[in-house]
């Protein structure tokens, strides 16, 4: 029997030519699958022959082309049998990706099921192993061997379980509806804020900050500021807390400049001694987003004695939410599938479907919180910009 089996392998071995069979062959996964384990390489050294499984939904390999995915790259391998030699025994041919060429193919010759009188070491790498449709392991088992293997195609270009891609495309979809419904959610908060908070109340601030700048404008001149004394004694804490003083008046002083700049921006515009008689305000119909961050304006419209109206438009903003909030489906599904295909095991993780943001989850910041600064936005700009004297 062994020598019946050299006589083979010296048979087989000197007849091997480009492999024929183009018939691409890919899995239907709606069938059960079989892992066919072969052995390739020079059949008269039968210690050098390499291990490899094709998968198939046919107890045998067919003549034809099987396609892999692996994290070297596609390949294909070329199945064909050989005239007058067992069904066990096929010619294969590589082909890399980027070639399509016969001339390139590398050929092997494989024992692709057991033959008797084989030896045992490589019986053992020649079973055939049936995966059922609906095995609850069956993700699981094409893991194991697609880390050694590749991934077969089950359509042109597809390696993934087509189950699972529907599972993920199902995912991606709720992580971009879920999305969407945050980002309205934010904008209803937004919403809230912006017309509770700053819309009724821009009036009644344009009204307290004219008769602030009345009441403290000329403050600057009159204003007694602290004397910082220079310590009796010369200490590193000493000396620390002299410089902070130091820094704490420079600090008071150039606070002061900038307040009493917003009381003259704003008299050499209305003039002084000039009343403000009625006030109103308008906005824009809802905000938009600008760089992760909400955007609105509200213009208050002021009337004054001499018959000019000053408006004042402000630009109310909101905290900056997480970019990734703002992908659409395709990026998301991009995205999904780079993780998917990352060698780092923690970033499989399917993406987080987010909940409805909780009342405060977006802060909205205030341009006219204190009367001090209310004139402040518009000191450095020109007429016609973001204010209006007419």
């Amino acid at each position: 029997m062994k020598r019946a089996l050299i006589g083979l392998f010296l048979l087989v071995s000197i007849h091997v030519f480009a492999v024929e069979g183009y018939n691409d062959i890919y899995l239907d996964r709606e069938q059960d699958l079989y892992i066919q384990g072969i052995s390739c390489g020079d059949l008269s050294q039968p210690r050098t022959l390499k291990s490899s499984v094709v998968y198939s939904n046919n107890k045998n390999i067919a003549t034809g082309t099987y396609y892999y995915s692996s994290k070297y790259g596609n390949f294909s391998y070329t199945f064909a049998p050989l005239e007058g030699q067992p069904s066990q025994v096929m010619k294969r041919g590589l082909l890399k990706e980027g070639q399509t060429d016969k001339s390139q193919m590398v050929i092997d010759l494989c024992l692709v099921g057991p033959l008797k009188g084989l030896p045992t070491a490589i019986t053992k790498n020649l079973q055939l192993i049936k995966l059922s449709v609906d095995d609850p392991n069956w993700s699981k088992t094409m893991d194991q061997y697609s880390m050694l293997t590749g991934r077969p195609a089950f359509s042109l270009d597809q390696y993934e379980d087509p189950r699972a891609v529907k599972r993920y495309i199902e995912h991606d979809q709720k992580v971009f509806d879920a999305n969407q419904a945050y980002l309205a959610a934010l904008v209803t908060q937004f919403n809230d804020d912006f017309v509770n908070n700053i819309l009724t109340e821009l009036p009644r601030k344009l009204d307290d900050a004219i008769k602030y700048a009345n009441q403290e404008d000329g403050f600057v001149a009159t204003k007694v500021y602290p004397v910082v004394e220079k310590p009796s004694v010369w200490t590193p804490t000493s000396e620390r807390r002299y410089n902070d003083q130091l820094r704490q008046l420079a600090q008071m002083h150039e606070w002061d400049k900038v307040i009493q700049a917003n009381f003259d921006w704003f008299f050499n515009l209305t003039g002084r001694n000039n009343s403000l008689v009625t006030t109103r305000v308008e906005s824009e119909p809802s905000p938009k987003w600008v760089e992760q961050t909400l955007h609105r304006t509200a213009t208050v419209f002021g009337v004054f004695e001499n018959g000019k109206t000053l408006a004042l438009e402000f630009t109310v903003k909101s905290s900056k939410v997480d970019a990734q909030l703002f992908d659409n489906l395709d990026q998301i599904q991009a995205k999904s599938e780079i993780n998917r295909q990352s060698m780092i095991v923690g970033k499989k993780v399917p993406r987080v479907i987010v909940a409805v943001p909780k009342e405060g989850a977006l802060t909205v910041y205030n341009p006219t919180e204190k009367v001090n600064l209310f004139f402040s936005p518009f000191r450095n700009k020109d007429i016609g910009d973001t204010y209006q004297y007419f």
